[in-house]
C-alpha cells in the first residue's frame, strides 16, 4: 500500500467510514453541485475500474467513453448510471480503495442515492419507479394478496 502526500495509506484495509447524508442541505438538491460531484467521483471511478463486475452501473459507466476516460461521458448518460445503481452497497462495502477514511471519499451509493433524490424532486421519476419504490403501496399490495 502507497503512503498518499498527507500520511494517509491508498488502498488500506481499514473498515469503511461512512457519513450521514446531509439531505437536510439545500446544496443536495441543486442539480450543477450534484453534477460536479458526479464528475470527480466518475474520474476516480474511471481511473481504477475494480468495480466493473460488480452491476450494471459501472459498464454503462466506462463503455460510454469514446476516450476511456471521463472527459468522453456525456453529461446526459450519467442519469443511464443512477438508474442502473441498485444501491446494493458493494462496491462501498467490497471493492473500492477510496472510501472514508481515505481522503478522497468516494461513496458512489450515496452519490447515486442523492442523484436519485435530486431526479425526484426535480419530476424526472416516472409513475411505474415511484409505485415500485412505495412501501406503502407494497404494504397494501401485500395484505391484499394474504387475503387481509
Amino acid at each position: 500500500m502507497s503512503k498518499l502526500p498527507n500520511g494517509h495509506r491508498e488502498g488500506s484495509l481499514e473498515a469503511p467510514t461512512r457519513h450521514p447524508i446531509n439531505w437536510q442541505d439545500p446544496d443536495f438538491y441543486n442539480e450543477g453541485s450534484l453534477v460536479k460531484e458526479l464528475d470527480r467521483v466518475f474520474d476516480i471511478c474511471h481511473g481504477c475500474r475494480r468495480c466493473v463486475s460488480l452491476c450494471n452501473a459501472f459498464p454503462t459507466l466506462f463503455d460510454r467513453s469514446e476516450t476511456m476516460e471521463i472527459d468522453g461521458v456525456a453529461k446526459e448518460d450519467y442519469w443511464q448510471v443512477v438508474d442502473h445503481c441498485y444501491l446494493c452497497d458493494l462496491c462501498f462495502m467490497t471493492k473500492c480503495h477510496y472510501v472514508p477514511p481515505n481522503p478522497w471519499n468516494v461513496d458512489f451509493p450515496h452519490l447515486m442515492l442523492r442523484a436519485k433524490a435530486v431526479k425526484y424532486k426535480n419530476g424526472g421519476t416516472r409513475a411505474r419507479a415511484k409505485i415500485l419504490n412505495s412501501t406503502r403501496w407494497q404494504q397494501l399490495e401485500g395484505a391484499s394478496d394474504a387475503g387481509i
